[in-house]
C-alpha cells in the first residue's frame, strides 16, 4: 500500500523478513487488531464476535502451516494493524479511529 495509496508513505508499514508467511494468518491478525482497537466502544457481544471469528480462522490456519510460520505471520499482521491504527488516527484522516 505504501506509495500506492494516498498517505501511506514509504516506511509506514514494517518491513517483511525474508521468510515464509501464511497470508491468511497475517490478514486475520491485522484485521482483528484493527477492528478491536478502532471499535473499542462496540458492545461486548460484538467484540466477542470479532474475537471468535479471529480464533476460528486462527485454528484453521494452524492446520495449514508450521507453528513458526503462523507465529511470524501473526506478529507481522499485528505490526501492520498497529501501523494502520497510527495512520487511522493521524491528522491526515482526522482521527477516524479513537483508540487508546
Amino acid at each position: 500500500m505504501e506509495g500506492q495509496l494516498t498517505g501511506f508513505d514509504p516506511g509506514t508499514f514494517p518491513l517483511l523478513m525474508r521468510a515464509d508467511y501464511h497470508w491468511g494468518a497475517v490478514a486475520n491478525a491485522t484485521l482483528s487488531l484493527f477492528l478491536k482497537s478502532c471499535f473499542q466502544t462496540a458492545s461486548s457481544d460484538n467484540l466477542a464476535l470479532i474475537s471468535d471469528l479471529e480464533e476460528q480462522f486462527a485454528a484453521e490456519f494452524r492446520t495449514e502451516a508450521p507453528i513458526d510460520i503462523i507465529n511470524r505471520s501473526i506478529a507481522y499482521g499485528q505490526s501492520v494493524g498497529n501501523a494502520m491504527l497510527v495512520y487511522a488516527n493521524s491528522r491526515r484522516t482526522g482521527g477516524i479511529c479513537s483508540h487508546s
